[in-house]
């Protein structure tokens, strides 16, 4: 983002030391709180150099609707990976319990480059799931409005849509902070939003290690909603009746991610350690695997790569048997929607241990020189199955569509009887000018 702070390699490097992770953490509160005084008193200016999208080619609002709807979510159209899917997922969710969905591009300055929505958002619009709202004349009207990511909120960002909204959410699906890089400033966020609606909105991390980023970057003075925003799935596309390996065949360990360097462990013996070069296993990546390769030098013989995009994820899943994941030590994984995809496929998951939190008993969790050990105890039938069984349970349970319908419902009755707030900017007084 143009104009915040960014620390250098090499003071990243030097605060990563054994011992003084505490310090590192404490000189980027410093960078984020100068950065939230710098921009107090700064002008926001949408940057021209940021691609537009061509909204002429999608279907037109039914008239009938006169710009009223149940939920409108509001995000970068471009943004790629599980931010895009959450919200198709949401919409998608929406549509077929037959509440009406609005979607309003609002430009990132990271996606500048791009001019076309991500394909999942492309689709759900053509198709008439959601309506795009970015052309829509006169007033705009929904009981629930949200807004995706911080960081279409940051200083350099295009002006506010004009929606009057009964109750206001700000959903964060990424840590403050990417290897240096300054992604958003959650307080001019917050106020940012609180300026244009005339209430805070109420701020969801979309789980827990996202909470425990913001708690430990802000210290605990930004309030978070109680609950996440987790991320909810489709789960009848994955299912599997999945049955316990054969054991007179190497076992099909596997994992699924976007080619980012966030991706992947960052070393060499701790890939090999998670991804065993050994004649017992066999190694099987959708996402393809130059970051890996770049480290180790080779692939080993007993991998198997698909580029990102190449195969359907639900037909992945269903050809192999254990899903392993670990990604680089710096990069807090929001969520992990493709390890969700995997326990709803029925695949035991071996992961961190920071991923407790948000799944619970249904993980096996260690480091990547644990693997060979988890790897051993499932070939023990009755053991694979009980994790199996108990993975496909969780997400059920926890990351269901009916999740996301119950925190809609909460909204728009905790709404209810208020009157909606217009768009505008607070007074001294705290009213609402209008």
């Amino acid at each position: 983002m143009p104009g915040l702070p960014t620390l250098s390699k090499m003071a990243v490097a030097r605060y990563r030391q054994d011992g003084i992770s505490a310090t590192f953490q404490a000189v980027m509160r410093y960078v984020l709180r100068s950065a939230v005084i710098r921009y107090d008193i700064e002008i926001d200016s949408y940057s021209h150099k940021n691609k537009k999208i061509d909204f002429s080619p999608y279907p037109r609002p039914s008239p009938d609707l006169r710009g009223n709807y149940d939920v409108i979510l509001v995000t970068d159209l471009r943004f790629p990976g599980g931010s895009t899917a959450s919200s198709a997922q949401e919409i998608a969710t929406l549509h077929r319990a037959g509440l009406k969905t609005g979607l309003y591009h609002l430009p990132c300055f990271k996606m500048r480059h791009r001019n076309t929505p991500a394909p999942l958002l492309d689709a759900l619009i053509r198709s008439g799931e959601v309506d795009i709202l970015n052309d829509h004349d006169g007033q705009l009207q929904s009981s629930v409005l949200l807004f995706r990511h911080p960081a279409i909120l940051n200083p350099d960002g295009a002006p506010l849509p004009k929606i009057a909204a009964q109750s206001v959410g700000l959903i964060v699906n990424h840590p403050p902070v990417k290897f240096g890089q300054i992604e958003y400033l959650l307080p001019y966020a917050a106020r940012k939003l609180r300026d244009a609606y005339g209430r805070a909105p109420v701020i969801y991390p979309i789980g827990p290690l996202i909470r425990a980023a913001l708690e430990e970057t802000y210290d605990g003075t930004v309030v978070l909603a109680a609950q996440d925003w987790v991320n909810v799935f489709d789960l009848e596309r994955f299912a599997t009746d999945r049955q316990a390996p054969a054991p007179d065949r190497p076992l099909r360990i596997g994992r699924h991610s976007r080619p980012n360097i966030e991706k992947w462990p960052d070393d060499a013996d701790a890939i090999r350690a998670a991804y065993p070069d050994d004649p017992g296993v066999e190694v099987h990546i959708l996402g393809g695997a130059d970051v890996p390769k770049a480290i180790l030098g080779r692939l080993p013989a007993n991998w198997t790569v698909h580029e990102f995009g190449d195969l359907d994820p639900a037909d992945f899943l269903r050809g192999i048997d254990v899903f392993v994941y670990f990604h680089h030590p710096d990069w807090v994984e929001a969520f992990g929607r493709v390890i969700v995809e995997a326990m709803a496929a029925g695949l035991p998951v071996i992961l961190p241990p920071h991923f407790e939190p948000l799944l619970g008993e249904a993980g096996i969790y260690c480091q990547p020189e644990g693997v060979s050990d988890a790897l051993a105890q499932l070939r023990n039938p009755d053991y694979y199955l009980q994790k199996s069984r108990l993975c496909q349970e969780t997400a059920q349970r926890r990351f269901s569509t009916k999740v996301h319908l119950d925190r809609i419902k909460a909204l728009s009755a905790d709404a209810e009887g208020r009157a909606i707030c217009p768009p505008g900017r607070l007074t001294t007084s705290g009213a609402v000018a209008r």
